[in-house]
């Protein structure tokens, strides 16, 4: 819990600008919603990517760490556990480049944020809902009957124009074997 004293303390000098923020963003993104949604949903999306692959990182920094000290020639030699070379990255404060060491684990996780971005953008890029288009009300009837949408004479007229549907240019159906 002392790792988030900071945090709270930033949150609690800081309320009104957070709740007016809030406010302003509630605002927007109702307004914006068929745009703001689907980015704020992406955006948390690469948020958890991200945090997993600081988690992954900040492991494999401190396994090899290990590693490097349990096999160095040295912490044979003298019997000497503090043998490794001290990396380490922070897992909660990790925008504080001060406490990475070596200094260039930052640039390899901004690398890797970067390369996590175009691949998730590449394979899940964001989807937009097009606006429905409004059906105009019909006058005399309900919309469920209008066009008789469910009667069997319709259902009937379409198995009858299925076979001529398949011959039209362009359509893949009624190429190779026919169907019987």
């Amino acid at each position: 819990m002392d790792a988030l004293e900071p945090v709270i303390e930033h949150l609690q000098n800081h309320l009104a600008a957070y709740v007016g923020g809030g406010v302003v963003a509630l605002v927007i993104v109702a307004v914006f919603r068929r745009l703001a949604v689907p980015i704020l949903a992406k955006l948390l999306e690469l948020a958890v990517y991200f945090a997993a692959m600081h988690a992954v990182v900040g492991t494999f920094v401190r396994v090899v760490n290990w590693f490097k000290g349990a096999t160095a020639m040295k912490a044979l030699k003298q019997n000497d556990l503090e043998a490794a070379p001290g990396w380490t990255t922070p897992y909660l404060e990790f925008w504080d480049r001060s406490q990475y060491f070596p200094s260039w684990l930052p640039y390899v996780e901004i690398g890797l944020a970067i390369a996590i971005t175009a691949v998730v953008w590449h394979f899940r890029p964001v989807y937009f809902r097009p606006k429905e288009a409004r059906k105009p009300a019909s006058k005399g009837m309900p919309a469920s009957k209008s066009h008789m949408s469910g009667s069997p004479l319709s259902k009937s007229m379409a198995d009858k124009a299925a076979p001529y549907k398949s011959r039209q240019k362009g359509s893949r159906r009624g190429k190779g074997k026919r169907r019987r």
